[in-house]
Parts: C-alpha cells; structure tokens; sequence
C-alpha cells in the first residue's frame, strides 16, 4: 500500500514539474516572439503552441517540456547576445 502511494506522488510531482517547464518555455517564447513582432502576434504564437494537439506529451513524465524550455530560453540568451548562458542552457538541455 506504502509503494503504491509513494509511485503516486512521483507521478504527480513528475507532472507538476512538467507543467512548471512548459509554462516557464512559453514565458521565452513570449520573449522571443514579442522582440519580433507585436505583442497581439506574440501572445497568438503562445497560444498556437499551448493549444496545438501534441503539446499532450508536455504533460506526461517525459522530458519534452524541459528539452522545450531549456531550448527556447537558449534561443533567448543568444539573441541577448549572452553566449555563455546560452551554452550552459544548451547543455543542460541535451542531458536531460
């Protein structure tokens, strides 16, 4: 009974930790996209990825929305013109 509730609670923080990504990448890409466009235009490309069918895989206990997250905030380091970040960002994203 103990294991089974222990397996719970990892699903459930696996979940959480996931979701917390997600929203932490579409916070980049609303950076990135609102730097090139208008604000409206940024907020639809938020959306457009949020909403999209396959972004369901963001919210399962597998590491695409970190992989997501620490890719769009690398993308934001760059165009800061912050390489080093970006690099360690980079690299954090291809160990996970």
């Amino acid at each position: 009974m103990a294991g089974k509730k222990i397996h719970l609670v990892l699903a459930l923080v696996g979940v959480v930790v996931n979701h917390a990504a997600f929203l932490v990448g579409l916070v980049g890409l609303y950076r990135i996209a609102s730097r090139h466009f208008d604000p409206q235009a940024a907020r639809l490309a938020v959306w457009a990825v949020a909403l999209f069918p396959a972004t369901i895989m963001f919210s399962m206990v597998y590491p695409s929305a970190i992989i997501f997250a620490a890719s769009v905030w690398a993308f934001d380091l760059v165009e800061d013109r912050r390489d080093l970040a970006a690099g360690v960002v980079t690299i954090a994203a291809v160990m996970v």
